[in-house]
């Protein structure tokens, strides 16, 4: 991300409004923070410590996505109609009404699904932070929270 007369950019909004920087001076030294708001942690945490199920529609190959991979018009068409909620041999499956070729009507199953841990972010920030306090004089202490 990159800092431009107060303004990020290179992230998407919601990120942007998240993510709060504070500087100070001090007689010694400048004293940085970089804070997270509560509404964006409460989404990393459970990206970032521990992934939690969640219950959600999966797309399948008949479904028209968006960019990020969501199917596309969901809550519109569920209002209007066209997608239906069906539940079939305990599973619920999302329908589109106004596909005619019956392999082609089902969009989406719901599942329980995962977010995988790419790394543990905690353990990865305070070995760097570590490593580069290491060579700089003076006294410095990390906490955590």
């Amino acid at each position: 991300m990159v800092r431009l007369s107060g303004i990020l950019t290179g992230a998407v909004p919601f990120t942007t409004k998240a993510v709060l920087f504070t500087c100070k001076k001090t007689a010694s030294g400048v004293k940085t923070t970089i804070l997270i708001k509560d509404q964006q942690a409460q989404y990393l945490y459970d990206v970032l410590v521990k992934p939690d199920s969640i219950s959600k529609f999966i797309p399948t190959s008949n479904a028209r996505l968006t960019k990020q991979g969501n199917i596309s018009g969901f809550y519109a068409n569920l209002k209007k109609g066209r997608y239906k909620i069906v539940e079939q041999g305990g599973k619920k499956r999302l329908i589109d009404t106004n596909q005619k070729k019956k392999d082609k009507r089902i969009i989406g199953v719901r599942e329980k699904k995962k977010r995988k841990m790419i790394y543990d972010f905690y353990q990865h920030a305070q070995d760097g932070a570590i490593l580069i306090f290491k060579d700089i004089k003076g006294t410095f202490k990390i906490k955590r929270g």
